[in-house]
């Protein structure tokens, strides 16, 4: 299986985020092609549509799926964890960004594999 990584900015409940791009996700997407693998991103603050979400994962059937969220983002990321093992089972999940760098043992409790902290291009790839 090709290691195709499923990337996903989450949604921040109501709250628009007024950063624009999601910068960190482009700079692992970069670092990742440079390194020869396919990576997604799937922003939901953009698109918050489970359907959409649903069908990009399914479709492109990843063998990663990281997860990056800000603080206000962090329900959404439990609720996207919930939703990703009822469609596609046991999946890597990986999250990353602000939130989980200051509270790292949150993701696992969301039910996520692994947590990076900090910059995430290394320690993804």
């Amino acid at each position: 299986m090709p290691k195709k990584v499923f990337l996903i900015r989450a949604y921040g409940l109501g709250e628009r985020i007024p950063y624009g791009l999601p910068y960190g996700l482009l700079y692992i997407k970069s670092f990742l092609r440079k390194s020869g693998i396919d990576s997604y991103i799937f922003d939901r603050e953009l698109n918050q549509s489970l359907d959409l979400l649903q069908r990009a994962l399914l479709n492109y059937n990843p063998y990663v799926i990281g997860i990056s969220a800000m603080t206000i983002q962090s329900s959404d990321v439990k609720f996207i964890i919930k939703k990703i093992r009822e469609w596609m089972g046991e999946k890597i999940i990986i999250v990353g960004g602000t939130h989980f760098t200051a509270q790292p043992n949150k993701g696992l409790e969301y039910g996520a594999d692994y947590v990076i902290t900090g910059e995430g291009e290394i320690s993804l790839l």
